[in-house]
């Protein structure tokens, strides 16, 4: 988009990093147990270290990455867990089929 009065390009248009981050550790991009170090990841997402620590902090809120020896790392779901999450989001389809249920 072409700079107007003053440099401003308008609204940016990328993906936020927690939304990269989010996406990258779902589709197995990055993977159950890799660690996660703020400058390669920032470099990747194109930002500074501040962003990636915020988006960490949301990634650990909605559990998808925790603390291990000093460190964050993705998460691993044990197959309990996976079995509950899809269990979860049949039921989920189910009752949204069944009408009066929205």
């Amino acid at each position: 988009m072409p700079a107007t009065k003053a440099g401003y390009t308008g609204p940016r248009s990328r993906v936020s990093p927690y939304d990269m981050l989010k996406r990258a550790i779902l589709s197995g991009g990055l993977a159950p147990g890799q660690s996660l170090v703020e400058t390669s990841l920032a470099e990747w997402c194109g930002v500074s270290r501040t962003p990636i620590r915020e988006a960490l902090t949301r990634l650990e809120q909605d559990g998808l990455v925790h603390h291990y020896d000093g460190g964050l790392v993705v998460r691993v779901r044990s197959p309990e867990e996976i079995l509950d999450i899809y269990q979860t989001r049949k039921c989920a389809v189910l009752l949204d089929e069944v009408p009066g249920t929205r």
